[in-house]
């Protein structure tokens, strides 16, 4: 069977994509900085910058990012958030590490948002990297006794899965991501990952299909998956948990972690004293509102050295960047607009796949924004962050593009039928 030169050219593509989910976009990243090459920051840049190298041709309509008005005044907002911030007392270094994270992320935003387009097939590729890359570390690399990984990688390579081509892409997505999950010591990746499948379910159950028994049959029958598969796993999820764990011999703490604290979550409690720490620092997010209506600089974690601020409140540092009141200002216009493109996503048959992976992808994108920060802290999760809300945005103006031609469109049928009437009265007036 021959292979056209086009799909070479994509197996090779999505081979590059891999390889830089691994090495970039995953803990493997930290692995190479901070301790084979021992360097004070990491730098998961250079694997970007070989990558675009490789393809420049395909991605030379980027470079024009550097005249894009959009990305000169989030460049200089974020020195003066650099300056203002060192200032008022921050280390210049770990003020550094922060605005970097920053910065990916809005070039991403500006790039997604201007000038690129996401493919689903790719980013499949690049995020299911970065999950086999977090499986790596945590198994064999790890040096800590928990590790943060890329969750919003993670979300999207679980809802990307439904979205490809071949669906043994799911299977394969679902597994690594729970065996890493499991092991990772942290219950959010498996909430993260339930979250995604449900998401994904759900979204194949309401879109809008053709009138027919087959499409009512579909229906019904994921339907009935779904809850037969919710019953499952609530019966059965920390039973399996502790079977894969015993298979791999993983760390028992680890395992406890996780178990613990999902049964904590299931039964809606918070025994323990992490759980009612979080609800506490939740209810910063209204305790700081009024303290914070301008921006601060970056202060907690640069200044006070409580960085850990950011990272268990997230809204915490956009209050110190955009000030309380600009920060749900921003908030709300995302959700809003988030809204309306799952909706979209679920009535339009058509829909752009690219837009559909953000739809599904934002509630996980949420949740992060509630209860974990390194989506927007660490490099390589800023980057996924941005290419989701570059992509919301797009959407945003496409929208209202549309709604502004439609009324100028009626404006002129309604200047049209005036001038028709007008010039009617007047040659009966003529007649007259």
């Amino acid at each position: 069977m021959k292979v056209s030169i086009k799909n070479w050219k994509n197996r090779i593509m999505s081979a590059e994509f891999f390889l830089l989910g691994i090495l970039s976009f995953s803990l493997i990243s930290r692995y190479i900085f901070l301790y084979a090459l021992e360097m004070p920051m990491m730098l998961p840049e250079i694997f970007w910058l070989l990558f675009l190298l490789l393809n420049i041709r395909i991605y030379v309509k980027d470079f024009s990012i550097i005249k894009n008005k959009k990305f000169l005044i989030s460049c200089a907002f974020l020195l003066v958030l650099f300056l203002f911030s060192v200032f008022r007392g921050g280390s210049a270094y770990s003020t550094l590490s922060y605005v970097q994270s920053l910065f990916e992320f809005m070039f991403f935003a500006v790039i997604f948002m201007d000038y690129e387009k996401i493919d689903v097939d790719k980013m499949w590729w690049l995020t299911f990297g970065a999950i086999c890359g977090d499986l790596i570390y945590i198994m064999f690399l790890s040096v800590d006794n928990y590790a943060n990984v890329n969750h919003i990688a993670w979300v999207v390579c679980c809802v990307s899965s439904f979205l490809v081509k071949g669906k043994y892409k799911i299977v394969l997505s679902y597994i690594i991501a729970f065996v890493a999950a499991i092991f990772s010591g942290y219950r959010i990746n498996i909430i993260l990952i339930l979250v995604s499948l449900l998401v994904c379910v759900l979204w194949m159950i309401l879109k809008k299909r053709e009138n027919s028994i087959r499409a009512l049959l579909v229906r019904l029958g994921l339907f009935v998956m779904l809850v037969c598969g919710t019953v499952f796993l609530y019966i059965n999820l920390i039973p399996i948990i502790q079977k894969v764990a015993s298979v791999f011999n993983f760390d028992a703490n680890k395992i406890f972690r996780v178990v613990n604290r999902l049964e904590m979550f299931f039964s809606g409690t918070s025994g323990s004293g992490t759980d009612s720490h979080r609800v506490e620092l939740m209810s910063m997010v209204f305790k700081e509102f009024p303290n914070t209506i301008f921006p601060s600089g970056l202060v907690r974690g640069p200044v006070d050295g409580n960085g850990w601020y950011y990272i268990d409140i997230p809204l915490i540092l956009f209050y110190e960047i955009f000030g309380s009141v600009l920060t749900w200002i921003i908030l709300i216009f995302l959700i809003f607009w988030s809204v309306k493109l799952i909706k979209d996503s679920l009535r339009l048959p058509d829909f752009d796949k690219a837009y559909i992976l953000t739809a599904l992808a934002l509630p996980g994108l949420y949740i992060l924004l509630l209860t974990n920060g390194f989506f927007i802290i660490a490099n390589s999760s800023a980057v996924i962050t941005g290419i989701l809300v570059g992509t919301v945005l797009k959407y945003a103006r496409a929208k209202s593009r549309i709604k502004v031609i439609n009324r100028e469109a009626s404006g002129r049928n309604i200047n049209y039928e005036r001038g028709l009437e007008n010039e009617k009265n007047c040659s009966c007036a003529d007649e007259a």
